[in-house]
């Protein structure tokens, strides 16, 4: 007991003295147990790094990082996940005795404890009413909405909550409100104009202000809805100019004011996602005739930019070794190498090309450790080639055969599926260190780093 109220005291003696980071402490029952944490790395949309750590021989851990703005922290502690709603500089310690108790403490710790305990889809607390309501006649969405976040409003009334996080936990309802409101309809409702045409009238009034993760939920949730309900329209000769990405038509049918939103979003997902499919210089233009210079905007330019300044350093080799071993012999003596499987099918994998931080190899740098690209794609080397050129990646890349994915499945993953991406680390001579090593945007990989070249 005196641990564990020495421990909190020192959390609360931090958290008062203004280091500018956040930081999420704890104890669990769950001794050396995994922590997953998924944290936000930009404002546009649904994007996060899922970083892991562990608990110690006590339970205790500690999780320092840096938010850019107000945004929701998802965390898994063994099993229990959690939702938290964070600003810059706030702190949050986190109790947990036993399976069925949980306590928060620092900042916003009322909010965080009520909605944890009662919003945990594993406990099934959420809006387990929801069908029951939608069938009662003139059903309106916002009227069930207050009635599911009235905790919230008292909370604010009495200042035991910021600003900023009742706007999030608001989101966050109102996200997971939609998506199994947009659920019923699909399944049970498809035919009920009025309960359709509800659901229409809450996407007409929605204001996406600025996409953090919670209001990135609300956007997804919409487009399963606009997809679902005009996936047979057509859309008029005359119109067509204002139709971005022929994949994704639905997207025309959106309410004017979520347009800019959820072309500017899509945009963004092809160009990390799919960089040859289109002309998306000839894109951008003509989404900023639509809508002007916006944040989107900017966004898709910084990635067209990097993707379409080739370097001259990018050197692509089929490689012909066939056992994964012989490949590390043949290609680094005396070298320290961190290995990047990928594909150019692997969404994944393109995501983070595009999320690298701008100092990842001045890390390697650091440790004299080399960044070689490897790719699986085996049947389609002409695609690999440009995609790896597009993409910028510079220094080595290899392209693969069968003998030799099948060496890496066995040595790598145990003979298991092969999943991507995928990073190994490897020192001087030839000695593999890690066959999962954390990626590039994940900080943890700096402290491993650390521990494997000190």
């Amino acid at each position: 007991m005196l641990k564990s109220f020495s421990f909190l005291f020192s959390f609360l003696f931090f958290s008062f003295n203004g280091f500018c980071t956040n930081t999420i402490k704890g104890n669990t029952y769950l001794k050396e147990t995994n922590i997953q944490i998924f944290l936000p790395i930009e404002n546009i949309a649904n994007r996060f790094i899922p970083t892991f750590f562990k608990s110690d021989s006590e339970g205790n851990f500690e999780i320092k990082f840096n938010l850019q703005s107000s945004n929701s922290v998802d965390i898994i502690i063994g099993n229990i996940p959690l939702t938290l709603f964070l600003s810059i500089n706030e702190n949050i310690y986190i109790k947990n005795n036993n399976p069925s108790s949980l306590e928060f403490f620092g900042d916003n710790f009322h909010g965080n404890n009520f909605f944890n305990l009662n919003y945990n889809i594993y406990k099934n607390k959420k809006f387990n009413d929801l069908k029951d309501n939608i069938e009662i006649h003139d059903f309106r969405f916002n009227d069930f909405l207050k009635k599911q976040t009235f905790w919230l409003d008292s909370l604010k009334s009495k200042s035991l909550i910021t600003n900023e996080y009742y706007t999030l936990a608001l989101n966050n309802i109102q996200a997971s409100l939609l998506w199994e409101y947009h659920n019923l309809l699909e399944s049970n409702y498809k035919n009920n104009h009025a309960l359709n045409n509800e659901f229409r009238s809450v996407l007409n009034k929605l204001d996406i202000k600025n996409l953090t993760k919670t209001e990135a939920g609300i956007m997804f949730y919409s487009w399963s809805y606009l997809s679902y309900q005009n996936k047979n329209k057509l859309i008029p000769d005359s119109k067509k100019n204002e139709l971005l990405l022929p994949d994704i038509q639905y997207l025309y049918f959106s309410p004017e004011n979520l347009k800019k939103h959820f072309w500017g979003e899509a945009l963004i997902i092809y160009i990390e996602m799919a960089p040859l499919m289109y002309d998306y210089s000839k894109l951008l233009t003509q989404y900023r005739s639509m809508f002007g210079d916006n944040e989107y905007s900017k966004k898709m330019e910084s990635l067209l930019k990097n993707n379409n300044s080739p370097s001259n350093n990018i050197k692509i080799i089929k490689e012909t070794s066939e056992d994964f071993f012989s490949f590390i012999q043949k290609n680094f003596t005396n070298q320290r190498v961190y290995l990047d499987l990928w594909a150019t099918w692997c969404g994944p994998c393109l995501l983070e090309f595009s999320i690298t931080p701008p100092k990842f190899k001045e890390t390697l740098s650091k440790y004299k450790i080399k960044q070689v690209y490897f790719s699986i794609d085996e049947d389609n080397f002409e695609k690999c080639k440009k995609t790896t050129e597009k993409l910028n990646l510079e220094g080595l890349n290899f392209y693969s055969n069968t003998q030799l994915t099948n060496s890496i499945k066995e040595i790598i993953y145990d003979s298991e599926s092969l999943s991507i991406p995928r990073y190994i680390i490897i020192d001087e001579n030839g000695k593999i260190l890690s066959t999962n090593a954390p990626r590039p945007s994940d900080p943890a990989l700096i402290q491993l780093l650390k521990e494997l070249f000190p």
